[in-house]
């Protein structure tokens, strides 16, 4: 898989340093929503899926050259504090997510924060978009 959902620090135009990694490494093809939940953690956001498909969590889509595709991620895992042989001790956890954008549909990668953590923390963001309360 090349492509990624980001919905936090990771967006465009938060101009974090490693939202500037992804641009530098990858491009934007489109923007969407996927059903989750959002959270404001402080300094970043957190979200989590939503099965039942009652809230949305906008955001952008990179995309990547499959030649690039391990050292972006684990540059990216790194910075999201995933560690696929430990996820009990991931603040963030990396899975896969159906994508629902303006120019079509996408099953990209997703760093959701771990449930486990979720509930004793952060505001629910009501808009789904970090934007809001980052800018």
């Amino acid at each position: 898989m090349n492509s990624l959902f980001v919905y936090g620090s990771l967006r465009s135009k938060i101009q974090h340093p490693m939202a500037q990694f992804l641009v530098k490494n990858a491009y934007q093809i489109d923007e969407g929503f996927i059903y989750g939940y959002l959270k404001n953690m402080g300094p970043y956001p957190g979200a989590i899926l939503d099965l039942e498909q009652k809230s949305r969590v906008l955001g952008e889509v990179y995309q990547w050259n499959e030649i690039n595709a391990i050292s972006i991620l684990s540059v990216l895992d790194h910075y999201e504090g995933y560690d696929c042989d430990n996820e009990e001790e991931s603040e963030f956890l990396r899975r896969t997510v159906d994508v629902y954008g303006n120019c079509g549909n996408y099953h990209c990668y997703l760093y959701v924060y771990h449930p486990e953590w979720w509930k004793d923390k952060g505001q629910i963001i009501p808009s789904g978009n970090y934007l809001d309360v980052a800018l």
